[in-house]
């Protein structure tokens, strides 16, 4: 650096002495952090932690403003650069069921991967509380400006909506998401996670309506998949709506609830995986 210096000053080539640093093995550079010793490029913790900031702010937002949202896939873009590849990457989105589950994993042998990592895939857990069906292509759309396609997408959402909108204009809602999902990601296995019951719908005049309704919705969006090359999971492990399934709210899963819903869904995502002509976990006997 020295020896530079001095040829600086000899041609008289003016240095911003403020901004001069090293010798180093780590250096910030355009905003991003670049580490001569593990030789990567890595995203400083101060941006992690804004951007955490703005995605938790955006997902609390019922509605956000084009100028919002710009800023948020902004921010994403430039954390993209310093990102892996993702051609392996799965991404598990829904409700508090989802981000319970991410939890939950933690404490399994399995890892947040669920072992998954052996065939070469990472999961990105997205789960937020009182998500709603109409909140899904605008989570899908941030990711992919903050990661590359994924292999798989696995959806479980729909259950806040049962009684808020009738079962017909909600599977309508789900058909045409996934239809344009499909159409603009056709490299990308798109997986359809059941509705869960639950011991108590908040909000239901008539729990057994809600019911027929989940079911129907169940059904309607297996079949369309089958059509078009989607999979689904049915987990039949909670049909009979056992209380040791669930937490005391009715709505959430207990500790046993939560393992059987992972393991649901990690034997599907082995078996969609392995097996790719299969488009359905259990298999219909």
């Amino acid at each position: 650096m020295t020896a530079f210096s001095n040829v600086c000053s000899s041609l008289e080539v003016p240095i911003a002495n403020e901004k001069r640093e090293g010798p180093c093995t780590k250096l910030e550079y355009l905003g991003l952090l670049i580490d001569s010793d593990e030789m990567l490029v890595r995203i400083p913790d101060d941006k992690i932690e804004k951007l955490k900031d703005q995605i938790n702010w955006v997902l609390e937002k019922r509605k956000v403003t084009l100028k919002e949202m710009q800023s948020l896939t902004g921010s994403l873009a430039f954390c993209a650069r310093a990102l892996p590849s993702a051609k392996n990457d799965i991404w598990i989105i829904g409700s508090s069921l989802v981000k319970k589950a991410s939890e939950h994993t933690q404490t399994r042998a399995t890892g947040i991967d669920l072992g998954l990592e052996i065939l070469g895939y990472s999961i990105v857990w997205i789960g937020h509380s009182g998500m709603l069906w109409d909140m899904v292509p605008s989570i899908i759309t941030a990711l992919l400006n903050w990661r590359p396609q994924p292999s798989i997408i696995l959806i479980h959402c729909g259950g806040n909506d049962l009684c808020n909108i009738q079962n017909g204009k909600l599977l309508y809602n789900i058909k045409d998401t996934l239809r344009q999902l499909m159409s603009s990601l056709p490299n990308t296995t798109v997986i359809w996670s059941y509705i869960l019951p639950r011991r108590i719908w908040r909000n239901a005049m008539n729990k057994k309506a809600i019911e027929r309704s989940r079911a129907r919705v169940n059904r309607g969006v297996r079949s369309y998949l089958h059509t078009v090359g989607g999979k689904a999971i049915k987990h039949t492990d909670f049909d009979d709506i056992h209380p040791t399934l669930f937490a005391d709210d009715g709505v959430h899963l207990s500790y046993i609830g939560n393992d059987i819903f992972i393991n649901a869904i990690q034997s599907a995502l082995e078996l969609f995986i392995k097996y790719t002509n299969r488009f359905l976990y259990p298999d219909e006997l």
